[in-house]
């Protein structure tokens, strides 16, 4: 991007003028091609569907028990100090990537939200599991 000079005469003003006219039409083209794509993400974001484990796992083609194993390799997902059953970390909740339900039966749940299935695919893909 060039530094807009100050024009010295009023023909180089009318060409700065459309010079910086031109610019902003091509962003705003660029935001008007963009828009329906971030529509759909922020949708898919602000859903309020919980997915447990094995509905994840069944996204990356493997197994919740596996899945479970490299999330607790990676650490930072999973409370190590819970023994009985799984329980997120409190800041994985405190980011909106998973949420803690009370099941039918009574018991205590991890249920990942759609941005902790994306921040998961993330994590994966950075640690090459997939």
């Amino acid at each position: 991007q060039q530094k807009p000079a100050i024009p010295q005469t009023y023909a180089a003003a009318l060409l700065e003028a459309g010079r910086l006219a031109l610019e902003v039409e091509k962003q705003a083209e660029q935001l008007a091609i963009a828009a329906p794509k971030v529509k759909i993400v922020d949708e898919y974001m602000n859903r309020e569907a919980l997915q447990n484990a094995t509905q994840v796992a069944q996204t990356f083609k493997m197994s919740a028990v596996k899945m479970n194993r490299v999330l607790d390799e990676i650490g930072g997902i999973y409370n190590k100090s819970v023994k009985r059953g799984r329980a997120f970390c409190q800041s994985f909740i405190d980011n909106g990537y998973g949420k803690m339900i009370q099941n039918e039966i009574g018991y205590p749940q991890a249920m990942f939200t759609t941005s902790g299935i994306v921040e998961l695919t993330r994590i994966m893909h950075s640690e090459g599991v997939i």
